[in-house]
C-alpha cells in the first residue's frame, strides 16, 4: 500500500461538518474510535509516567515499576473506552519515551521512512491548497499550489466507508426543530445510485467543487494503492469487514494546471439538477425573521466576531452562543460559582468553607443562569473553545467579564454545576458561534444531494441495490 504524505486528520478538516459527532453516531460499526480529546488525555498519562524515570534517583522509578503502574492506569483509572483505545498498543516503559519522543500518541503511530523509501513509494498529497472557492455559494475550494501536468494524480484521497444513506438521517426529533433531514456531511458523500456504500474523502480532496463544464479532473481508482485493486474485485460483504480507511481515490488533472488555478471535478448530471432546481427554488432561512439580527445566519455570526463589543450580539438567542477559549479558564477556587437545583436545600454557611470574600458561592441562581442551563450541555461537547457568557465589555481595555460553564463536582452538594468567573478575558478570547444544528447550513431548505462515483468506474459487484431490486433501469447512470 502506497504511504501517504501530509494527511490531515479528518476530524480536523470537519470543524463545521460535526466531525466527530460522525464517528460517535456510527460506534456500532466503527467501534469507540478515539476522538481529539482522548489523544489529548493519553499523551497526559505518557508523559507523566514518562517523566518519573527522570526524577531524583532517590525518587525515581525503574521500568518495572512504571510499567506495573500504566497497566493500573489503564485498567482501573483511565473510564473512558476511546482514551483506553489509544493506551492499548502501548505496553513498555520504552513504548511510552518513545511516544515522548514522536511528540504524542497520534504521531507514534506513524512509521518512519527512510527518504528512499519515500521517494520509491509516498505519493504527494500537498499539490493542493484551502482558501474561498472562485464559485459563489461554494464555500471553500482547492487550488493548486504548483504547476500540474496533464494525467498527474493531483491528490490521492483515503477514503471512509458508510453503508447506507439512513445513516446520514437526523431523528425526528431534530427535525421539529427546523433541521434538514440529512446531515451536512452527506454533501461529502461520494456514491453509485445502486449501491449502498458512500464513501468520503479524509483529507483536503473534500474541498474540491463542481464545474460540470470547465471541470479539470476527474477521479479514478488508486492503481498505486495494492488494497484497492484488491476490493475492487470483491464483493461487498469483504469491504464491509474493514472497519477505517480501506479504498484511495486519485483526482488526476485532465489537462496541464497552472499554479492558482482551482480544481474541479463534475459531481453528475443528477447534483447539477439538484442544485439548478434548489437555486431556483431557494427561500431564505431568515425569510419569516420580523426584526433584529438574524443569528441563523453563518455569514452573519461570523461577521459578529469582527465586532465583539456590540452589545445587541451579547445575549445568547435561540441560534447563537458565546465561547471562550479553554486556556483562558481561571483554575483557582475562588472563581467557581455553585449553582444547584432549586428542590435541595442550600448547604449550610459552616459547609460551604465561604471566604471572607463571599467566594465559592452555592446559589440558585447567578446572573440569570440557573441550574441545568443549555450552557453545561454545550459544555459537554467542547474542546478548546467553551460556552461562556458575558457579563460586562470593556472596549478600552478591550475585556470581558465572563463566566465559563464547566463541568466539576462539588464535594459538598454533588447535584451541582459549576460556572468558572474570569473578570479580564481578552478579547482575541471569545468568540460567537452557532449552537449545533442552528445555522443556515443544517436549515432544511439547505442544499442536500451526494457526489457521483461515475458508472464506468463504479464495480458490478458493488451495485447491491441494482440485484437486491432487480432494476436495471438504474445502471449505467453516470451521475446521482
Amino acid at each position: 500500500m502506497s504511504f501517504f504524505l501530509h494527511t490531515p486528520s479528518l476530524i480536523s478538516l470537519l470543524p463545521n461538518l460535526d466531525g466527530e459527532r460522525w464517528f460517535l453516531e456510527r460506534e456500532q460499526y466503527l467501534g469507540k474510535v478515539p476522538l481529539s480529546q482522548n489523544y489529548d488525555e493519553a499523551n497526559d498519562i505518557v508523559s507523566s509516567l514518562a517523566s518519573l524515570d527522570l526524577l531524583e534517583e532517590s525518587m525515581s522509578f525503574n521500568d518495572a515499576e512504571i510499567e506495573d503502574l500504566f497497566e493500573l492506569i489503564k485498567e482501573d483509572i483511565v473510564i473512558n473506552e476511546r482514551t483506553k483505545n489509544v493506551l492499548l498498543d502501548y505496553k513498555t516503559a520504552a513504548d511510552l519515551k518513545k511516544v515522548v519522543s514522536r511528540n504524542g500518541t497520534a504521531e507514534a503511530t506513524t512509521e518512519t521512512r527512510s527518504l528512499e523509501w519515500l521517494e520509491k513509494n509516498g505519493v504527494c498529497t500537498d499539490h493542493i491548497y484551502s482558501q474561498a472557492s472562485t464559485v459563489k455559494q461554494a464555500g471553500r475550494g482547492a487550488f493548486a499550489r504548483r504547476f500540474i501536468k496533464k494525467g498527474e494524480v493531483i491528490i490521492p484521497a483515503p477514503l471512509l466507508c458508510t453503508w447506507g444513506r439512513h445513516m446520514f438521517e437526523i431523528s425526528g426529533e431534530e427535525l421539529q426543530k427546523d433541521v434538514n433531514r440529512k446531515q451536512l456531511a452527506y454533501n461529502y458523500q461520494y456514491a453509485h445510485p445502486d449501491s449502498s456504500v458512500l464513501f468520503f474523502p479524509t483529507n483536503t480532496a473534500i474541498t474540491i467543487n463542481h464545474h460540470s463544464k470547465a471541470h479539470n479532473a476527474v477521479i479514478r481508482w488508486s492503481e498505486k494503492d495494492k488494497k484497492s485493486m484488491y476490493f475492487l474485485q470483491r464483493p461487498l460483504e469483504e469491504l464491509k469487514k474493514e472497519h477505517y480507511a480501506t479504498l484511495v481515490l486519485d483526482f488526476v488533472s485532465t489537462r496541464d494546471i497552472h499554479p492558482g488555478e482551482e480544481i474541479f471535478i463534475d459531481y453528475g448530471k443528477k447534483w447539477a439538477e439538484a442544485w439548478d432546481t434548489h437555486v431556483r427554488n431557494f427561500v431564505s432561512p431568515c425569510f419569516d425573521h420580523d426584526s433584529g439580527p438574524c443569528f441563523r445566519s453563518s455569514k452573519l455570526v461570523k461577521s459578529m466576531n469582527d465586532d465583539k463589543f456590540n452589545e445587541t450580539y451579547h445575549d445568547w438567542s435561540d441560534d447563537h452562543f458565546t465561547a471562550c477559549l479553554s486556556s483562558n479558564m481561571p483554575p483557582t477556587d475562588d472563581s467557581i460559582i455553585f449553582l444547584i437545583p432549586y428542590n435541595i436545600e442550600e448547604p449550610l454557611e459552616k459547609e460551604r468553607n465561604v471566604d471572607s470574600d463571599g467566594k465559592n458561592e452555592y446559589v440558585k441562581s447567578f446572573r440569570g443562569v440557573e441550574y441545568g442551563h443549555e450552557g453545561f450541555d454545550l459544555a459537554y461537547m467542547a474542546d478548546d473553545w467553551v460556552p461562556c457568557l458575558i457579563l460586562r465589555a470593556d472596549s478600552e481595555d478591550e475585556e470581558f467579564d465572563v463566566v465559563y460553564f464547566t463541568y466539576e463536582t462539588s464535594a459538598i452538594v454533588k447535584e451541582a454545576d459549576v460556572l468558572r468567573r474570569m473578570r479580564a478575558l481578552p478579547s482575541h478570547s471569545i468568540k460567537f458561534l452557532n449552537k449545533p444544528f442552528k445555522s443556515d447550513s443544517h436549515w432544511n431548505g439547505a442544499f442536500r444531494h451526494e457526489i457521483a462515483i461515475p458508472n464506468d468506474i463504479f464495480p458490478e459487484l458493488w451495485k447491491d441495490l441494482l440485484h437486491e431490486t432487480g432494476n436495471m433501469e438504474t445502471s449505467g447512470q453516470t451521475g446521482t
